[in-house]
């Protein structure tokens, strides 16, 4: 069952499924190590990881395919993230759809952070799942990350389950 993947836009951002050619954008996100430093595990469709930060496009064609896969399948997905002003790839966003809940994720490039695009997104990207799934919302996010722990809870989660890893669970309903 493929996951039904629409393009949104906000003010600043324009959102669309990731897409194959999309893969120097995820290079490059993904070969920040501010970005990497909470992210978690990284794998590729055959379960393989992917280290990080990213040392090449390579890298960035094997986690674009395992996101396809993923949307193929209808367990979860990612849209890119771009400037409606330049065009520029910003970061990532989406979902997985794991019973009960649909978790989200998201990654925004260092050289964008503090400028609110994420909220904007996030908070449009909500909407658009919300239409999808009526299951509560869930980010998972590791605890010395408080600038995402300051903006999920900006956006209405609560914190819900804090695990022995350090991860701290936050839900909305």
């Amino acid at each position: 069952m493929r996951a039904v993947m629409r393009s949104f836009e906000t003010e600043r951002v324009f959102s669309r499924p990731l897409r194959s050619e999309g893969r120097e954008g995820v290079s490059r996100l993904w070969a920040e190590p501010r970005v990497c430093e909470f992210s978690g595990v990284v794998t590729d469709r055959e379960g393989d990881t992917i280290v990080t930060p990213f040392s090449s496009t390579h890298d960035a064609v094997r986690l674009v395919e395992f996101w396809l896969d993923a949307a193929e399948r209808g367990w979860g997905g990612r849209w890119a993230m771009l400037s409606k002003s330049s065009g520029d790839f910003l970061g990532m966003l989406g979902y997985n759809s794991i019973a009960p809940v649909v978790e989200l994720a998201y990654h925004l490039h260092p050289e964008h952070w503090g400028e609110g695009l994420m909220s904007e997104a996030l908070t449009g990207f909500i909407a658009l799942v919300r239409q999808e799934h009526a299951r509560p919302l869930l980010a998972v996010i590791d605890s010395r990350n408080t600038p995402s722990i300051r903006l999920i809870t900006r956006l209405g989660f609560s914190l819900s389950h804090v695990a022995d890893d350090g991860l701290v669970h936050y839900v909305c309903t």
